[in-house]
This record gives C-alpha cells, structure tokens and sequence, in this order.
C-alpha cells in the first residue's frame, strides 16, 4: 500500500517537473500532461 503512495507521489512529481520544464512549449506540456494524467487513473482503477 505505502508502496503505491510512494510512486504516486514520485509520479506527481516527476509530472510537474515535467510540465514545469515544458513550459517553453505549453502545448505539448498540456498534451503530454494529459496523456499521463489518463494513464495514471487507468492504473488506479484497475487495482
């Protein structure tokens, strides 16, 4: 379970570093955003 937490808090993060450094070019952030934000509520429901 705490492992679950810790990489969801590591995604998190790694999501807004990843956002933060697209900032230059806030399209793609937005989209590659997007697309990760899908994958990680697709894992959460199919634990």
């Amino acid at each position: 379970m705490s492992k679950g937490i810790l990489s969801c808090v590591l995604r998190i993060n790694y999501t807004a570093l990843s956002a933060f450094r697209s900032l230059q070019n806030p399209t793609r952030g937005i989209l590659l955003f997007c697309i990760r934000q899908n994958l990680f509520l697709q894992n959460i429901r199919e634990r």
